[in-house]
């Protein structure tokens, strides 16, 4: 159970739509994760159920490819913070039977310091594996834990955002993983950064409201 909890792992201008506060998790010891288990099968329940739907009313009105990379990448910004695009975005789209996945990455550097950010578009959503990525990330937002190496806060945003960011106490690297309309998957990572603020506010001025509505 530990295992799945402990997930490691164009509009750069939030409106006020983005701005739906983040519910953190219920804050949980690692001894008493087992006692969580009914409340995590129950989420994971919930989340597949939700993502079904969702890819229904996708395939009812034709949508059932993702997104070509070069437009995902659209949708990760190219400065944030004083933080600057280091060269053209990476990415690759993949249609095979029964799949569909395309994924875009950026690298933003200041100084020393990076902000990566990468985004995945499984539209292809009636694929058991893609299914089972995308529930196995929200279901770590149902936990927030600390250890003494790491802490993990689980968060929601709305119905359709969820997701998780880890704080490496002795790297000071910052981690957040977000399913965003059961369909996007959303992963950013800091380095020098003090706690995990910073990257809640990075993750609060993307343009979440838009893909939600996807």
């Amino acid at each position: 159970m530990l295992a799945l909890i402990y997930l490691e792992g164009a509009c750069s201008h939030s409106n006020t739509e983005n701005q739906q506060s983040i519910q953190e998790a219920e804050q949980v010891g690692v001894t008493n994760l087992l006692e969580k288990a009914s409340d995590l099968a129950k989420a994971a329940e919930q989340s597949q159920k939700a993502a079904d739907d969702r890819a229904k009313q996708r395939i009812e009105r034709g949508d059932t490819l993702a997104m070509p990379y070069t437009e995902l990448a659209k949708f990760l910004p190219n400065e944030l913070d004083g933080f600057k695009a280091e060269g053209e975005p990476q990415g690759e789209s993949s249609n095979t039977a029964g799949m569909s996945v395309s994924s875009a990455r950026k690298r933003l550097l200041r100084g020393k310091d990076y902000l990566y950010l990468e985004i995945s578009d499984y539209n292809g959503g009636v694929n058991v594996a893609a299914q089972n990525i995308l529930a196995m990330f929200s279901m770590a937002a149902e936990i927030s834990m600390e250890t003494g190496d790491m802490q993990q806060i689980g968060f929601k945003q709305g119905e359709d955002i969820k997701g998780s960011i880890i704080y490496h106490k002795g790297r000071q690297v910052a981690e957040l993983s977000a399913v965003i309309a059961n369909r996007f998957l959303l992963k950013m990572e800091a380095n020098n950064q003090q706690d995990a603020e910073k990257l809640k506010q990075y993750f609060q001025q993307l343009p979440l409201a838009t893909l939600a509505s996807r």
